[in-house]
């Protein structure tokens, strides 16, 4: 049935989704774990390595993407569940 058909055309929220929760993604996350880890070690005076290392071992045991993609097929059954009760309930 083309009603109930639920696939995602590409759009720009499939390459934002892909580029957050992709396979190579998890550098995307270090980067950003370490920038910050480096302002806070500006502000606080706690060596830089330390602060870099705990927060990359961090980004690793969360998993980010991960849990993002986990995140997107929750939504995506729920959208395909509230489509089918719409079509359902249409039907004479």
């Amino acid at each position: 049935m083309t009603l109930l058909d639920v696939r995602r055309k590409d759009r720009i929220s499939d390459f934002a989704w892909e580029a957050v929760s992709g396979r190579y993604s998890i550098g995307l996350y270090i980067a950003v774990a370490m920038l910050i880890a480096a302002l806070a070690s500006a502000m606080t005076g706690i060596p830089g390595y330390v602060l870099v290392a705990v927060a990359v071992v961090l980004v690793l045991f969360i998993d980010p993407p991960e849990r993002l993609e986990r995140l997107r097929e929750r939504r995506r059954r729920q959208a395909q569940r509230a489509l089918l009760a719409r079509y359902l309930q249409r039907r004479p």
